[in-house]
């Protein structure tokens, strides 16, 4: 029996829910009379269970799948939750009608649930795990929409907490981890949605024959590979075996097609299997078919000598003409993935970071069969998003390499690092964890601790991780990134650490001397840029011209060694670079704008009577047709005061290319 009005604002009107603790009930707001859900949950096991997450932040939840909670209360015996009263039918009601849902439709669903993970999941300061992912917690509103309702068992995720306190949640949908044996954090919640994706597609629960999750293709088969992909992929036992994000759930939702190459390419050779048990009972098809495999196999033969080629080629830093290689084996067989391995990995060397993502991204992904399931591509990928300094986009990369083989220790090392690089501390500090329980070499946690402590603020803590990491390490790879990682966090921290630059300089130094790959581009490129900040401008041009040698011709080199000859004075090899940079990049606004510049310094030193500013007004007029927002770009700033001043005294002349006194 419970009482007709609460806290003297509503009006319990009729029992809408009941559950092991507690009833939900519609009421009414007395002075307002609107309808809402009051979720009364017993006190009786509170010392031993954890509820609530922190009161406050449950009411400033705020996203379209979520209800919404207005009010939190309590009396002896009962905590209240008034939530927002949500029209409509629970999954679970819908499911007693239809059995089973649509899978484009369920598919949409669970997008939208995902998406409110997402928003829970990266809550600040601590998420908020939901614990109860189940049919009848999902309603289905009006406008056939989703929206999660009863909060009731949701917590805080604490970041040092080694488990929860007890189980809690609803058997059968319940990760493993609920009945005690770790702490419950978002994995927790992609479990549960995962068996009310099985349950949905189904129309079968966890409590009905055969009491475990089937693959779905054995009940239904009409429901695609992929949903059973992800639907297994999320209901693994142990949480490092399932989706590690929300984001990754979405990334799979949004992209099931892909998923589904595999089984129609099973089922196409099911049917040739088929054809070639007939053609056995023909000789001469039979004849014809080992002819058929002798081809193949002498295609497949060349293909792979064609890769070696191209391996042998690139390790002479000939990346052009062993792209053209690697090109060469794809057209052989264009679904093997090798050859486009290896070209990514040639934009990787050549540091053409924008250029490798978009190769992956747009073309080898989106065509190539076996990319998405392939864990080097995602390494591949997350490398080039770490070093383009997009690091959210580098922690799905490897965490997608993660998902598909998850004992490969540079992806575990590298997934580390971009979630210290992100600030989610507490994932990178669980990698530093399974990297010891799985007994990965000691300098690869010195290294993944040094960029903790980076992200600490603790750049002297750093350092020494990073230098303990170098002197005990084999991998030259792990070395490379300690050297260049140290060089960062000097580079970063001028303010903190005494005489940082000149430590920058001598820790680059030391790694293009201790590597066995010299001249590593990375390196050289930081040297110059380090040399320059300190005025070694010989040193400097020395790592510039380098680079430009060995095919690294961005267009901030060509302008930083073309500055750095127009500040010694060398006006010659200053417009020689801007202009071959021309040749290069006919459309790069920077090149002109730098050329302008130059021409107007080199005016500058001849007498009034001989200065003629026609060249410095002609880069000026590209500069501004190039750039992104003509005149009004920043870059362009100081070179629109220098035409103005110029204009002020009659060296330029309005309306033409320019004059001279």
């Amino acid at each position: 029996m419970y009482k007709n009005i609460f806290d003297g604002r509503y009006e319990f009107l009729k029992v809408i829910g009941k559950g092991g603790m507690g009833k939900v009930y519609l009421a009414k707001n007395i002075k307002l009379e609107t309808l809402w859900a009051i979720k009364e949950i017993k006190k009786e096991t509170k010392d031993s269970i954890d509820f609530l997450a922190e009161p406050n932040i449950l009411k400033k939840l705020d996203h379209p799948a979520i209800v919404r909670i207005f009010d939190i209360d309590e009396d002896e015996n009962n905590i209240y939750i008034v939530e927002e009263f949500v029209k409509g039918i629970s999954i679970e009601e819908e499911l007693k009608i239809v059995k089973s849902i649509d899978e484009k439709v369920l598919v949409e669903w669970v997008k939208e649930i995902c998406e409110a993970l997402i928003y829970l999941h990266n809550l600040k300061p601590n998420p908020i795990i939901y614990r109860d992912m189940k049919p009848s917690n999902i309603m289905i509103t009006k406008d056939g929409k989703v929206k999660i309702i009863d909060f009731g068992i949701a917590r805080e995720y604490k970041k040092h907490a080694v488990s929860d306190t007890t189980f809690i949640g609803t058997r059968g949908y319940a990760a493993p981890e609920q009945y005690g044996t770790s702490q419950t954090d978002g994995r927790t919640d992609i479990y549960s949605l995962g068996v009310t994706l099985y349950h949905m597609a189904t129309g079968l629960g966890p409590s009905d024959p055969p009491y475990e999750i089937m693959p779905i293709h054995q009940i239904n088969h009409k429901l695609s590979e992929g949903l059973e992909y992800i639907i297994l992929k999320a209901t693994r036992q142990t949480p490092e075996e399932r989706y590690q994000s929300a984001e990754l759930l979405l990334l799979d939702l949004n992209n099931i097609e892909k998923f589904n190459f595999e089984y129609r390419k099973r089922k196409i050779m099911q049917g040739i299997k088929s054809l070639i048990a007939m053609i056995f009972l023909v000789s001469f098809l039979s004849l014809v078919y080992a002819g058929f495999l002798r081809v193949k196999q002498e295609k497949i033969a060349a293909y792979e000598q064609t890769i070696k080629e191209g391996i042998k080629i690139e390790n002479n830093k000939q990346y052009a003409k062993a792209t053209l290689k690697f090109k060469e084996a794809i057209t052989k067989i264009p679904n093997r993935i090798e050859g486009y391995k290896e070209i990514s990995k040639i934009y990787l060397k050549q540091r053409d970071y924008e250029g490798c993502i978009d190769y992956l991204e747009n073309q080898v992904l989106n065509i190539v069969e076996e990319a998405i399931k392939d864990s080097d591509i995602y390494n591949i990928l997350g490398t080039a998003y770490f070093n383009d300094k997009d690091y959210n986009n580098a922690v799905l990369s490897f965490e997608r390499a993660y998902n598909i083989e998850a004992n490969e220790v540079d992806c575990i090392r590298d997934l580390g690092v971009c979630y210290a690089r992100t600030g989610k501390l507490d994932k990178a500090e669980k990698k530093v964890e399974e990297i010891k329980s799985k007994n990965m070499a000691e300098e690869v946690d010195w290294y993944l601790r040094g960029e903790i402590l980076a992200a600490e603020k603790r750049p002297n803590e750093a350092i020494e991780n990073y230098n303990s990491c170098i002197q005990r390490t084999k991998d030259e790879d792990l070395k490379k990134r300690a050297f260049i990682s140290s060089a960062e966090l000097y580079g970063n921290n001028k303010d903190k650490i005494a005489n940082a630059l000149d430590n920058q300089i001598a820790i680059l130094e030391r790694g293009n001397s201790e590597l066995k790959e010299k001249n590593n581009l990375q390196i050289v490129e930081m040297l110059g840029a380090a040399y320059y900040e300190k005025g070694m401008s010989a040193k400097s041009n020395e790592c510039f011209n380098q680079l430009l040698n060995s095919g690294f011709s961005r267009p901030h080199i060509y302008i930083n060694l073309a500055i750095n000859y127009q500040q010694i004075g060398d006006f010659k090899a200053s417009e020689e670079i801007l202009l071959k940079m021309k040749q290069q990049y006919p459309v790069e606004y920077r090149g002109y704008m730098q050329l302008a510049l130059l021409y107007a310094d080199i005016e500058s030193k001849k007498p009034n009577e001989s200065r003629n500013y026609n060249k410095t007004n002609e880069n000026y007029q590209l500069a501004v047709k190039y750039a992104p927002n003509g005149e009004k770009t920043t870059e362009l700033i100081p070179l629109i005061n220098l035409i103005k001043e110029l204009k002020k005294n009659n060296w330029i002349l309005e309306g033409n290319s320019s004059a001279g006194k």
